[in-house]
This record gives structure tokens, sequence and C-alpha cells, in this order.
């Protein structure tokens, strides 16, 4: 019986040690390759803007030719996202500034109409909102948005400048009055 148990606590170190060098391993092996690759989320700078169609609270339909010949900053949300949440008083102050600057911000939740209408009536949203529930809108996959809080700059030429997720080089949309060609972010 001592035989056994000797031998089971040798296997048992052999196996501990094993895992201690391969997580070393991995470890220098991630050091030396630098950072993981950034998430990619949205469309690429450059990309001409997609068609979209979406519900204000009010029940109106706006549409990309609503945004067309001004900048505008499209912040994807979700209600049930708590850095979405977390992000938004930020982003409303932000939008004044922007707004003063020519660029206008527009918050588009991927939540149903209901939950969104909850939440702009919780957080009192002072932020242009519109509704493109995710499962019955495309909205957020013709931008390839796969994460949210994520914006996505639009230029008045049309274009798409960049995108991002949100509070990750924000400060960019300035750009979008600066140069009338897209920029890289």
């Amino acid at each position: 019986m001592n035989t056994a148990l000797v031998i089971s606590s040798i296997f048992l170190w052999l196996i501990v040690l094993a895992n201690v060098f391969l997580t070393l391993a991995l470890i220098r092996r991630l050091n030396r390759t630098g950072q993981s690759p950034p998430l990619k989320v949205g469309l690429q700078a450059g990309a001409t803007a997609p068609d979209f169609a979406a519900q204000t609270l009010q029940g109106v339909t706006k549409t990309l030719a609503d945004y067309r010949g001004q900048a505008a900053v499209l912040i994807f949300a979700s209600p049930s996202c708590q850095p979405c949440r977390e992000s938004l008083p930020m982003l409303q102050e932000t939008a004044v500034e922007a707004r003063a600057g020519g660029v206008e911000f527009v918050l588009v939740s991927g939540g149903a109409l209901e939950a969104t209408r909850a939440w702009d009536q919780e957080a009192g949203i002072q932020i242009p909102l519109l509704v493109a529930t995710q499962d019955q809108n495309p909205f957020f996959q013709d931008y390839q948005i796969t994460s949210t809080p994520t914006y996505c700059l639009l230029g008045a030429d049309g274009k798409i400048h960049g995108s991002n997720i949100v509070g990750q080089n924000l400060d960019k949309w300035k750009l979008l009055t600066d140069s009338p060609t897209p920029v890289r972010l």
C-alpha cells in the first residue's frame, strides 16, 4: 500500500512539473511574439458605408441617406451590455463636442424596442437613438459589428473612416472634420 502511495505521489509531482514547464513555455512564446492581434470589429477604412434602415423610438425610419453629406459616428450598443451602459456618460459628453465640430453621434441599439425604450428612460440618453434589433435587422451584420460597444466613423463622403471598440481611439472622430479623405485609425 505504501509503495502504491509513493508511486502515485511521484507520478502526480511529475504531472505538476510538466504542467509548470508547459505553462512557462507558453508564456515565453507569447512574450516573444508580442501582444495578441487586435479584435477585428467593423468595416475597413475606405469602404463604402452600406445602406441601412432603423427606427427611432418614435417609429420614424432613418436610413444612410439621412446622414449623407455629413460626418457621423454610429455607436453600436445594446441595453443589456454593461460596458455600453458604463461608457454612455462619456459618449454623451463627447457627442456635444463632436456636434460643435460638425459630427453627429448616433446610438444604434441592437436590443428589442421595449428594452431600448426602458434603457433610454432609465439613462436619459441625449444622443439620437436608433433601434436595429439584431435578430430582425441586418444593420449590425452589414457593418460587421462583432461586439458592443463599437463605433463606426462615417465621413460626409459616404465612406467608412474607421471603426473600433468604444474607448479605443474614439477621439479620432475629429479627423472627420479635418480631412476630406479616409483616414486609418
